[in-house]
């Protein structure tokens, strides 16, 4: 099994839902009011001098298949992204298990 750790601009949370959401996916958690210091763009810390926040997805997959459909998509809407504040960040890792 896989989890992604999907990370963005609380502005565009809803874009990241949109593409799980095209992608078939189930289940998923997410975490809002997520402060932040990402590889690119500003920090956000929810302060007068580091306004905004991030959300978090986390998504169980059984199937690794989901995974490139996903990260593939993220790409694609990436390369569309002028401004790196906006950029969707996302890793995988292996879970050992997963009870439901």
């Amino acid at each position: 099994m896989k989890m992604l750790y999907i990370n963005c601009n609380i502005s565009v949370l809803q874009e990241l839902i949109k593409i799980l959401d095209s992608s078939k996916i189930k289940s998923y958690q997410i975490i809002e009011n997520v402060k932040s210091l990402n590889r690119a763009g500003d920090p956000r810390f929810d302060t007068a001098v580091w306004p905004g926040y991030d959300g978090v997805v986390f998504v169980p997959l059984k199937n690794s298949d989901n995974k490139k459909i996903v990260f593939d998509k993220i790409r694609e809407y990436n390369s569309k992204i002028l401004n790196a504040d906006e950029k969707i960040s996302a890793c995988s890792f292996d879970i050992d298990d997963y009870i439901f």
